[in-house]
């Protein structure tokens, strides 16, 4: 009787069989040993994003403690809350305006009663209260002027705007020295002073001109008995209504007169 012998197969051994070859699977043993694995990078991946989001979180609070890195326009937009607080998008409180070049403007020379009207209109508005909150987002200095009780209580604040145009005012009054020395308090102190004062007032302007500078193209256009091209004014741009902020301030503004209040714009 014969004896059946077995053998190993060689890999050799199957290359005639037609059968496609399957790949060959991990063991059980193979998955627990490299489960570990698995576990230590995912657990370096979690400790990336968690050192990640406590850098951006440190960032984050040093910027909100440095001025210069408030977020873009964020004083403006926090005057929209105020004015606006039902609306999110600045761009629905603006106008398109052509700007005039009239000499007829009432606001150009020579001096009279009803220009003087004109400037006090754009320039005299009182100042508003705002809570501590806001005085923080500001990031303004918390010894701040208190308003008194008696008028609402809260900060004192007021739209940079309008001391801008008080110091146009000033400068433009300036020109007009004979008919203003006895109409503006300011022309009746020493010259020093006084150019101490417009000196403020011009560089306020440049600062001002500069932070939001216009970016409004203009073109130009040839003149007869001109040598050069002077620039069209009166091309249509998109502005801040100003006459809704100027109702604003004027709806809000803290009397100046209330006792233990005192305030000279």
């Amino acid at each position: 009787m014969n004896s059946t012998k077995y053998h190993v197969l060689g890999d050799d051994e199957y290359e005639d069989d037609p059968s496609p070859k399957r790949a060959s699977s991990p063991t059980t043993a193979a998955i627990l040993m490299n489960r570990p694995r698995i576990f230590v990078v995912l657990n370096l991946i979690l400790f990336a994003v968690s050192c990640g989001l406590l850098l951006a979180r440190a960032l984050l609070l040093l910027g909100a403690t440095t001025p210069e890195r408030l977020s873009p326009c964020k004083q403006q937009d926090l005057f929209y809350e105020l004015l606006f607080p039902e609306s999110t998008n600045t761009s629905d409180h603006c106008r398109i305006r052509r700007f005039d070049n009239s000499r007829t403007s009432i606001y150009r020379g020579p001096p009279s009663d009803e220009g003087d009207a004109a400037w006090n209109r754009i320039v005299k508005v009182n100042p508003f209260s705002i809570d501590i909150h806001t005085l923080r987002e500001l990031q303004a200095p918390l010894n701040s002027t208190k308003l008194p009780e008696s008028v609402g209580g809260g900060y004192m604040a007021n739209l940079a705007v309008f001391h801008q145009l008080h110091c146009l005012k000033t400068i433009w009054q300036y020109t007009y020295l004979e008919y203003y020395k006895s109409r503006n308090e300011l022309f009746s102190k020493p010259e020093v002073e006084i150019h101490h004062h417009l000196d403020h007032c011009v560089d306020l302007l440049r600062q001002a001109l500069m932070c939001n500078p216009d970016t409004s193209i203009i073109t130009f256009k040839s003149v007869e008995m001109q040598a050069l091209p002077v620039p069209e004014y009166g091309l249509p741009r998109r502005c801040r209504d100003f006459e809704g902020i100027l109702q604003w301030g004027l709806d809000h503004g803290v009397w100046p007169g209330a006792e233990g209040f005192h305030h000279d714009m």
